[in-house]
């Protein structure tokens, strides 16, 4: 079945309900999860599932969305009395997960993306062609990974508000908070691309540093943030197995009356390198090779943009590592 009768089907026949699969075990939702799981459903990740919403599968596979067609059809062979509106009763709606944006913060989009160097030594995007040079892409490289992988960077409403001097005056600079430069250098100056975005201990870090200058103080705050970051996995850049450095300009603009920010864009553009990322993704391509990170303000508040970001998995439940980059692991 076509990708676009795969979406038709899923809009007019389905209710797609959409699960973090890395918390199955913490969510107010588990023993749903646990429900399936009893039939034999992988509800891990990267994993579709079809089911009743009385919990019954109806077919399952870790990858196939061939499963869309698979469910639709099983479902239209249940008595019609299982199938009617109201014939199935779904419980009191969960409590809402623990992990939700913070309150009065920014939400920031994070777009990492493999690149490579054009004929001018420009950047530029990978394309289909380009990964057929088995000289520098693995023979395992899918065309996916050569598209961007999506990540949230959270800020708190303080966290936004240290970002803008009390008083701007143009030509003023001031240093980045230190928990929000370890932030976004050690949860997201990752490579991400092949499925699953690195992060780095406290310890990785080498140098950095990002500074934000006033450009501009009437009728919107203007801020220019450059800066720039090492990470590596050995103090000797020679002999690190995996690392990046890469340099990071941004624009931010803040409105004085509204008391909020209307833009927060940044790119990060370096050379990354890496033996091997994750024990179950390919071997990256060798050597070192260009990585951007681009990243932008989610101005209305959607599902998608409350997604947490990928470091919040990656230590204590609550957020603590992720907002205390720089003082804790």
């Amino acid at each position: 079945m076509g990708s676009e009768k795969i979406v038709r089907l899923l809009g007019q026949e389905y209710v797609p309900v959409a699960y973090n699969g890395f918390r199955c075990g913490t969510d107010p939702d588990a023993k749903w999860l646990e429900v399936l799981r009893g039939q034999g459903a992988y509800v891990e990740a990267n994993s579709f599932t079809v089911a009743t919403a009385g919990g019954k599968v109806l077919a399952n596979d870790s990858y196939g969305a061939h499963v869309v067609a698979e469910g639709f059809e099983k479902w239209k062979k249940l008595p019609e009395a299982d199938r009617k509106p109201g014939a199935i009763k779904v419980g009191a709606e969960s409590p809402k997960p623990r992990l939700d944006p913070p309150a009065g913060g920014l939400i920031v989009r994070a777009y990492t993306r493999a690149l490579k160097r054009d004929d001018k030594g420009q950047l530029a995007r990978i394309t289909a062609q380009d990964a057929r040079d088995k000289s520098v892409y693995p023979p395992e490289w899918d065309p996916l990974y050569n598209e961007p992988m999506l990540d949230h960077l959270w800020l708190t409403e303080s966290e936004g508000k240290s970002l803008v001097p009390a008083d701007p005056r143009k030509g003023q600079k001031l240093s980045v908070p230190k928990p929000i430069q370890m932030r976004i250098f050690r949860f997201h100056l990752g490579n991400g691309t092949q499925g699953a975005l690195e992060t780095w201990d406290l310890e990785h870090v080498r140098r950095g540093e990002l500074v934000l200058i006033v450009e501009e103080t009437t009728p919107l705050v203007q801020l220019r943030l450059e800066g720039s970051a090492v990470l590596s996995s050995d103090a000797d850049l020679s002999k690190a197995k995996m690392g990046i450095g890469a340099r990071l300009d941004g624009r931010l603009t803040y409105d004085p009356g509204r008391k909020t920010f209307t833009r927060f864009d940044m790119v990060a553009t370096g050379e990354h390198w890496a033996e091997k990322m994750h024990a179950y993704y390919p071997t990256p391509r060798r050597g070192r090779n260009p990585l951007g990170v681009a990243f932008e303000l989610i101005r209305e508040s959607t599902p998608a943009g409350r997604v947490p970001p990928w470091g919040l998995f990656n230590g204590a439940p609550d957020g603590r590592r992720y907002f205390s980059a720089g003082e804790q692991d």
